[in-house]
């Protein structure tokens, strides 16, 4: 500004002194406006003193003009103010706020796969935590309903009442007596020694009842049956095979088809004591025939799961899926010790009625046994219930051999050995061959992703995609890469908001800092440029084969977090050389000494905040530059939030429902989506043939 005019414009625009940028406006036109009127008089061969004051003159009272201004932008000097004010109080909190809610997210995601079985096993929730935070926002999501079918009542002082209330609340759905069964199972099915046996019974009274109420319920499901003849197995004292009882290395040993042979354990063939209480005795073997006689066995886990997973919402990330997961496995599953104690106490039932010379007997009890094992196998809906009728044939095979031996019955002794001959190498070829190798574990270590190829080896022939499981880790990886530049970007913000807020506080008139608004336009061009076009590139570039994304995160971890560092340093580079560049325009524009050069301001910034005083005729510019970076970084930050954050929740929802629905690894789903179907289909192979009464 030329010293003909400063202190007329300095008086007319004293008014506007509250909002620098304003007034440097205002100023700027106006000095426009007298350099003009200046101009003409000259050209009219005005001296040059002559000129100044004619101006001058023509201009007005500098007073008359401050009034008119005053008028004229109150109002704008109002809104400006208001608009700053909100955008001071805002922006860095809401960019911070931003950044804790990936920050949050991001943690109690991984809180999540620790501890998974805390959830449910009880029947509890967390109450402390971030798994606590997300245990109550869940239920402040749902419905009363809802919350009693999911967590029971929860004012309950213990668990059998907690899920007692829900099964009263609906005392004709068979699914939840089932669970209320199953709770009080897992409470009682201890070790009964060093308890009188009519305290024990006592104890047992109360499932004994829900079990007589259950096969009312649903007379078809022999599962009833067989876990009361469980709870009378507990009371019976075995101890394994004896050497000296064995009258043919047959009982012992099962031939594979290639001629070795294969021990088999003593645990394998137990026996009574001579005191066994044949009353408890007669109570197993009856509750089996009564099992056996049902058309099927089963505890209903995936039907229990199904129906409390309904009550919440679909996945929508891929902490929400492991935290689904938890919940799956809170499902309690059937204590299966009972069953294994049948199994163990109709075999040596069996062998004592095969010494006694009991034919018919004997051979009842096995072939019961037999069509518990075939029932409970068909309708096994999780892999140890399977597993567990599986092992009860194994057994229920081995003994039908020494039961024949016994009995000196040598074709049928064949014959019995043939079949389990046969089991054992059905086992080894369509479940032991499918079990996890080195292959198929790089396998699943290169595209199977983190939590895929921790679950996987574990069930032998899982037929799942691990896509959606890997993109989903990625997208995890991208929420923290983005959080990191999000870091970033208001850490900047909040230097440059000090260091700036720090020189706004001078008093001089020419040097002090200025706050410049560069206009959405070049502010939609900088952003557009030095964020949008990075992130656009790294999309891209994801989706080529070069990016490795067909790799799981645990076999090329330390390739992923390398890739970001080209976006991550293209935004850290454009952002303030792109922004300097809008703000020298608007410098200008206002009438400023700017930095000379592009990357002046840029070059300068260390310099700056390290206090290096710089040209004079630039430190108003430097010092307004460098408070007014501040805001840019800020909206950037919150952009790449709302826009890129945004994006990325919908990717990863879209994928976790996609886990759900095309590539289960649930409990419910373990049988169908792994050999667990073979098996179980051979189990069921006899199933329609009744079995042999005494």
């Amino acid at each position: 500004m030329m010293s003909h005019f400063q202190d007329v414009v300095q008086q007319a625009t004293a008014r506007l002194k509250r909002d620098r940028e304003l007034r440097l406006e205002v100023s700027r036109e106006l000095e426009n406006h007298l350099e003009d009127a200046f101009a003409e008089f000259r050209s009219a061969e005005y001296s040059e003193e002559e000129a100044v004051e004619a101006a001058r003159k023509a201009f007005g009272p500098p007073q008359d003009v401050a009034e008119k201004l005053w008028e004229a932008n109150r109002f704008r000097l109002k809104w400006r103010a208001w608009a700053w004010w909100v955008a001071r109080l805002t922006l860095i909190p809401a960019c911070l706020l931003a950044v804790g809610v990936f920050v949050v997210s991001g943690v109690s995601a991984v809180s999540m796969t620790s501890s998974v079985t805390d959830v449910g096993v009880a029947g509890a929730t967390p109450s402390s935590g971030i798994r606590g935070w997300l245990a109550s926002r869940q239920k402040q999501q749902m419905t009363e309903s809802q919350r009693l079918i999911f967590y029971g009542d929860e004012s309950a002082d213990n668990v059998t009442d907690r899920w007692r209330a829900l099964r009263d609340a609906r005392p004709d759905e068979v699914l939840f007596q089932l669970h209320l069964v199953a709770h009080m199972l897992f409470e009682k099915w201890t070790d009964p020694k060093g308890i009188a046996f009519s305290e024990w019974q006592q104890q047992l009274r109360p499932l004994r009842e829900e079990l007589a109420r259950g096969e009312e319920m649903d007379p078809r499901n022999g599962i009833y049956a067989l876990i009361n003849a469980g709870l009378w197995a507990t009371t019976i004292d075995m101890y394994p095979d004896d050497p000296a009882l064995r009258t043919d290395p047959a009982v012992v040993m099962t031939l594979d088809r290639d001629g070795q042979g294969q021990e088999r354990s003593a645990q394998e063939i137990m026996h009574f004591p001579k005191e066994a209480p044949r009353a408890a005795i007669e109570s197993v073997i009856s509750g089996l025939a009564q099992a056996a006689d049902r058309p099927y066995l089963s505890m209903h886990v995936a039907d229990r799961i199904a129906r409390r997973l309904d009550q919440l919402p679909p996945p929508d990330s891929l902490q929400a899926y492991v935290r689904r997961m938890s919940d799956e496995w809170g499902t309690l599953l059937p204590s299966l010790g009972p069953s294994r104690q049948v199994a163990r106490v109709a075999c040596a039932e069996a062998l004592r009625r095969a010494a006694a010379g009991d034919r018919a007997g004997a051979i009842a009890v096995l072939d019961d046994l037999h069509a518990v094992n075939a029932r409970l196998g068909a309708s096994s809906d999780t892999l140890i219930a399977l597993l567990v009728a599986w092992s009860m044939e194994g057994t229920q095979r081995t003994t039908r051999v020494a039961v024949w031996d016994i009995l000196g019955d040598e074709t049928k002794a064949a014959e019995a050995l043939a079949a389990s001959d046969e089991g054992v190498m059905f086992w080894k070829r369509e479940w032991v061959a499918h079990q996890s190798n080195g292959a198929l574990e790089e396998e699943l270590m290169q595209t199977g992703g983190v939590l895929l190829s921790t679950i996987t080896p574990a069930v032998p022939g899982y037929d799942v995609d691990p896509t959606p499981f890997r993109e989903a880790e990625y997208a995890v990886l991208d929420r923290w890469a983005l959080t990191l530049g999000m870091l970033f970007l208001i850490a900047v913000a909040c230097v440059a908001a000090l260091v700036g807020g720090m020189n706004a506080l001078r008093r001089e008139e020419n040097g002090a800092a200025v706050l410049l608004w560069i206009g959405w336009r070049r502010l939609a061009w900088v952003l557009g440029v030095a964020v949008g076009l990075p992130v656009l590139g790294f999309v891209l570039w994801s989706e080529t084969l070069w990016s490795g994304r067909g790799f799981g995160l645990n076999h090329r971890l330390a390739g992923a977090l390398l890739s970001y560092l080209p976006v991550l340093a293209a935004v850290g580079v454009l952002l303030p050389v792109l922004a300097a560049a809008a703000l020298r325009q608007r410098a200008r524009e206002l009438g400023m000494a700017v930095t000379p050069g592009y990357l002046g301001l840029a070059a300068r910034l260390p310099l700056v905040v390290l206090g290096h005083p710089g040209p004079v005729e630039q430190r108003q510019f430097r010092r307004s530059a460098l408070r007014s970076l501040s805001p840019v970084f800020c909206v950037a930050c919150l952009l790449l939030a709302l826009v890129v954050g945004w994006g990325l929740d919908r990717r990863e929802a879209a994928l976790a429902r996609q886990m759900v629905k095309d590539s289960p690894v649930f409990v419910d789903h373990e049988v169908q989506s792994s050999q667990g179907k073979v098996i179980a289909a051979y189990l069921a192979g006899d199933l329609e043939r009744p079995p042999r009464r005494r």
